[in-house]
């Protein structure tokens, strides 16, 4: 089995195709109800360094998503950073592992910041670390943090109505398939006889 007898560190190389999902809190009032959500298409690719530490994998990483969809997603480039920290595959390789992800995305709706947090099952192909390896993994990342500015007309008092103003706070979330190649630097693999 594979071993970890230094340091050692990899890269990875993440593709993802998959959806994305922007909801508002549901609203009931006398002139505003239920609520407003938009839909569209995401793909992503992104880079990530890291070290095993044990039977754990702690990296950084950056990426660029794609979204395309309904009015909200405007063809954009999003960019992230993350910190990365996989269960399970750090100092032997396993068929399965789980990868959270914590870190900062572009809004859906504003032009600002937002905290994700996201993760998923990793099933890892092979049971040795070689030069490159193969993983699928499907993964989700939420985020909350965005809000609509909105408005209704009040027509108790006058003909067409006082201006009335509103928010909407606003959630996303995605929904992931993605390959990961892994190339693995200074590691050797130890066989049992």
């Amino acid at each position: 089995m594979a071993q970890n007898k230094a340091f050692k560190f990899g890269v990875r190389l993440q593709l993802s195709p998959g959806a994305v999902f922007t909801y508002s809190e549901k609203l009931e009032t006398e002139y505003v109800s239920g609520r407003e959500s938009y839909s569209g298409l995401q793909q992503s690719l992104q880079a990530l360094i890291f070290t095993p530490l044990n039977y754990v994998n702690i990296g950084v990483g950056a990426g660029l998503s794609l979204r395309t969809g309904n009015q909200i997603f405007s063809s954009t480039l999003f960019p992230k950073v993350f910190l990365m920290i996989e269960v399970g595959n750090g100092k032997e390789r396993t068929l399965l592992s789980i990868i959270f992800n914590v870190g900062l995305m572009q809004g859906s709706l504003e032009n600002k910041s937002c905290f994700y947090v996201g993760g998923g099952p990793s099933f890892n192909i092979g049971k040795e670390f070689k030069k490159v390896t193969v993983s699928i993994n499907p993964y989700f990342e939420f985020h909350i943090g965005e809000k609509g500015d909105r408005y209704y007309y009040d027509s108790h008092w006058s003909y067409p109505g006082t201006k009335v103003p509103y928010t909407l706070h606003f959630k996303t979330t995605t929904i992931n398939l993605s390959c990961i190649v892994q190339l693995n630097f200074n590691r050797k693999t130890k066989k049992k006889n």
